[in-house]
């Protein structure tokens, strides 16, 4: 059986490759091609905190009764990223996008890996260990099922 843990480190490792394939675009002037880019890395990211926020953690809650932890931790930086996301979309929405405004996307992605390289070591050194130490077979099995399907 798959592990949580794997499954999840797996999204990261995808969603990791898109924003480097986002980064290589603008770093590179392909700017149309960087939108198409930024939508799929967007998607991506937003449904891995979703499956996260929504599935995960409430479990992980309702099993330790902690609310004010590492889940809490995990969503103000996910609020913090969401943030940096939507400044990107509102500049790729644009439909003239200046060289002032790709150097704003740039300073934003420095920003934004930063973050997330922090976030997901968390994630995948502690908190995903944590899950897979509290919950049974029956409920991973559950979780992971429930997660693969968003």
């Amino acid at each position: 059986m798959q592990l949580l843990k794997d499954y999840l480190t797996k999204d990261h490792k995808e969603c990791d490759s898109l924003f480097a394939k986002l980064e290589n675009k603008i770093h590179s002037k392909e700017i149309e091609t960087a939108k198409k880019d930024f939508e799929e890395f967007y998607q991506r990211t937003i449904r891995h905190f979703l499956l996260e926020e929504d599935i995960l953690f409430p479990e992980f809650e309702a099993m330790t009764g902690e609310t004010m932890g590492p889940t809490q931790v995990m969503r103000m930086e996910h609020s913090d990223m969401r943030y940096q996301l939507e400044e990107l979309k509102n500049i790729f929405e644009k439909k003239e996008i200046s060289k002032d405004l790709v150097q704003e996307i740039k300073n934003i992605l420095e920003s934004l890996l930063f973050i997330l390289q922090q976030h997901n070591l968390k994630e995948e050194q502690i908190l995903y260990n944590m899950m897979e130490n509290l919950f049974d077979a029956d409920k991973k099995k559950q979780l992971l099922e429930k997660i693969q399907k968003i």
